[in-house]
């Protein structure tokens, strides 16, 4: 696991207003982040807008950015599945059509569609079920007002032509990964002594880290494009019930720079509960 990983995993999970150098500090002790690691972490994230800082003094104070908010509002979005109850079986179609030499822009707008659980049907046409809660329009607002994309809602004209969407999300090979990750957290309850706070707090981000990897595979589909023993749901209880554990398991150590409030938070709604207010 990256130390920037870790790090950015601790600031979502631990969410407060800001955290002093000290606070970070102390945090990322048990993963042996030395001052100066932690401190070209922390340049690098504020390089790139994940991180903001006040300084105070010679004191210096980190808080999460905008873009850093969205980044972790796409996490939650792994561990809640949409309500398909009225899907109606239309789809979310998106064309992008750019010149050869626009690799980069390509790269990044793929990347993007496929945070958002798109999948490419053909070269340059990407699908999703439409489903008007997921509030795509507001989340791609940037990528589908590219005048190189046109957004379509559509429905198939045959059930044949659905035969092969599962196809399309690697259904089966995340599933199989899905039973492997299951499989390790299962193990994790001997392979760490969770009466340590400091180890049980390493237990919790390392999993984490994984999990979340894992979770963002998963295409949240009907379920009519899922196999019966589809494990999407089974994995993220099995995390959870981790993650409830550790945390609680770890409080005697990373309490030390919270709040009695804040620890309360931190207990009771960790962050894949937890959705992000963003400034507008």
């Amino acid at each position: 696991m990256k130390e920037s990983d870790i790090l950015f995993g601790l600031l979502i999970s631990f969410y407060k207003k800001e955290f002093s150098f000290s606070d970070l500090t102390w945090l990322t002790a048990p993963f042996n982040i030395s001052e100066t690691s932690l401190r070209t972490n922390l340049s690098r994230m504020i390089g790139n807008k994940i991180l903001s800082v006040r300084k105070e003094g010679k004191k210096a104070f980190y808080s999460l950015t905008n873009k850093s908010k969205r980044i972790s509002s796409n996490v939650v979005l792994s561990f809640h599945k949409p309500n398909w109850s009225n899907w109606d079986n239309d789809w979310w179609g998106i064309s992008i059509s750019l010149p050869k030499n626009s690799s980069s822009q390509r790269y990044y707008i793929n990347k993007k569609l496929v945070s958002y659980r798109f999948a490419a049907l053909h070269p340059g046409f990407w699908i999703r079920p439409f489903n008007k809660n997921e509030e795509i329009e507001r989340r791609l607002i940037n990528t589908i007002r590219n005048r190189n994309t046109k957004v379509i809602v559509f429905k198939f004209s045959s059930e044949e032509d659905l035969l092969n969407i599962p196809a399309l999300w690697n259904i089966k090979e995340i599933n199989l990964e899905y039973k492997a990750c299951i499989d390790y957290i299962t193990m994790c309850y001997d392979d760490y002594n969770l009466e340590n706070p400091q180890e049980a707090l390493v237990g919790k981000m390392t999993i984490g880290n994984i999990v979340v990897k894992q979770l963002f595979k998963d295409p949240l589909l009907p379920e009519i494009f899922l196999p019966d023993d589809w494990l999407g749901d089974s994995l993220r209880t099995a995390f959870k019930k981790w993650d409830s554990l550790t945390t609680l398991k770890s409080k005697l150590y990373w309490k030390q720079i919270f709040s009695d409030k804040e620890s309360s938070t931190i207990i009771n709604q960790n962050y894949y509960g937890r959705k992000h207010q963003l400034a507008m």
